[in-house]
């Protein structure tokens, strides 16, 4: 049709032999061009790979899949569909690429487990910005490679690009454990010299680290200096107590923070009868169930599987029969732990 002839125009930058065109002609042609674009990234989205493919034939025989765009998000689609090797496919045809067709094209192979690929591509990128640096310091870490993504932070840092919140996020998660502790404590002041402490997503990854490295003190000393906290704040900090068996202590943070007008979600109330269940503290278990129902949470399926595992590690096996009962929705992991309870009765 006309409109997709105008498409091609547009795409192949010579606009100018389009003068004769009327104005609405023009926009209804943008819009065809837009719901390609919306097309391909609803096909990535979906992990539609048949559809995504018909997509892309018809894109070819209209002659747009050089564009930047359009190939940047079929790189994007291909890598979603888990098929990397068609996302380089296009990739290599994109004429002008940009520093974010080169990060899709590693995105695309890390997120399908080509490492070794991804890292090739991205010593072969023209230029790299903060983006490229940690979606492959994220690869690295994903999939086992610690080493590598140590060096590759303290390299980013040496070709004078700075991280950025999400960089720091991800380099704490590699740090999350007992072993790796010196090393978060030297990420985090590096954190605090560069001023990103109180960005309350890096605070939270620090108080978590501390947490997970079992450095009770320093997730609290983090925790308490915080100049906002959110109900994820709440929840690293007391999980750090409850995983420890400081159900007391627990209790009491979980209290503070509803004072403090934060109010609890289901990972909250999940994280505190992991913990009940885990020291088969029922009695306190009673008291989170309490503010449970309050808050209308014991329907939802994560929290009243939790309820009956912390009744079935607790010996209450008619209570765990009842929150069972009593559930509108049951997953797998509901019907198994209920089994579990009958059998450890």
């Amino acid at each position: 049709t006309v409109y997709v002839v105008w498409i091609i125009i547009i795409m192949r930058g010579r606009e100018r032999w389009c003068a004769e065109w009327s104005g609405e002609e023009i926009m209804q042609a943008e819009k065809l061009l837009f719901r390609f674009a919306c097309v391909v990234r609803a096909c990535g989205t979906a992990k539609a790979l048949s559809d995504g493919r018909r997509v892309h034939a018809a894109i070819i025989k209209y002659g747009c899949h050089c564009d930047t765009l359009l190939g940047n998000l079929l790189v994007q689609m291909y890598g979603k569909c888990g098929c990397p090797n068609d996302a380089r496919s296009v990739f290599d045809k994109i004429r002008q690429r940009n520093v974010f067709s080169w990060n899709i094209m590693v995105q695309a192979y890390t997120q399908n487990g080509y490492v070794d690929e991804a890292r090739c591509a991205f010593d072969t990128m023209p230029q790299r910005d903060v983006v490229s640096w940690t979606a492959m310091i994220a690869a690295y870490i994903e999939h086992g490679y610690r080493k590598d993504a140590l060096q590759l932070f303290h390299q980013m840092q040496l070709e004078g690009v700075m991280p950025n919140e999400i960089t720091f996020i991800t380099i704490l998660s590699l740090c999350a454990n007992q072993e790796a502790l010196p090393e978060g404590r030297l990420i985090h002041a590096f954190i605090l010299e560069r001023g990103f402490e109180s960005h309350v997503m890096v605070s939270n990854s620090i108080v978590n680290m501390y947490s997970k490295c079992g450095s009770l003190d320093d997730a609290w000393k983090m925790f308490d200096k915080m100049p906002e906290r959110d109900v994820v704040s709440w929840t690293a900090i007391i999980a750090n107590y409850a995983q420890h068996g400081y159900i007391k202590c627990a209790l009491q943070l979980f209290q503070q923070m509803q004072l403090e007008g934060v109010i609890p979600d289901e990972i909250i109330f999940v994280t505190l009868l992991d913990a009940c269940a885990g020291m088969a503290a029922v009695e306190a278990g009673n008291l989170i169930l309490a503010s449970i129902v309050e808050r209308g949470f014991e329907l939802d399926i994560l929290v009243g599987t939790a309820i009956i595992n912390m009744y079935g590690k607790c010996g209450s096996l008619e209570d765990a029969r009842r929150t069972f009962n009593q559930m509108h929705g049951r997953s797998v992991i509901t019907w198994t732990v209920m089994i579990a309870a009958c059998i450890q009765d």
